[in-house]
């Protein structure tokens, strides 16, 4: 999992990792905005500093506070892996318009499982 863009002063979501912990998840989705980590506020920080703090120890965990369609999602608790070397390659930083049919589809799934 990696926060890769910062629009509007809020990291969003650019891209789910393909193996990486919030993957296997499945919570985490593209378009979501971070608003947490362990429990602080990342509003105004850099995504170094960020990335720093969601990346740790192996086996170690990471809570994430994030929000979706405006609203707060259930703080998703993250065991750290090792990284595997296709998670270190960096993601092409999508367009906004790809931003939003991210969020819309986020919002779609969270509407199809809370029918469900």
């Amino acid at each position: 999992f990696f926060v890769q863009s910062v629009e509007g002063g809020e990291c969003v979501v650019d891209e789910v990792i393909a193996g990486s912990a919030a993957e296997r998840d499945g919570r985490v989705c593209v378009g979501d905005v971070l608003a947490a980590v362990g429990g602080h506020s990342v509003a105004g920080m850099s995504l170094t500093s960020i990335r720093g703090m969601i990346i740790g120890d192996p086996g170690t965990v990471v809570s994430l506070d994030v929000v979706r369609g405006g609203q707060c999602v259930p703080t998703v608790r993250l065991q750290r892996s090792v990284p595997q070397p296709q998670q270190h390659r960096r993601a092409e930083r999508a367009a906004p318009e790809q931003h939003r049919q991210g969020h819309e589809h986020a919002q779609q799934q969270q509407q199809q499982q809370q029918q469900a």
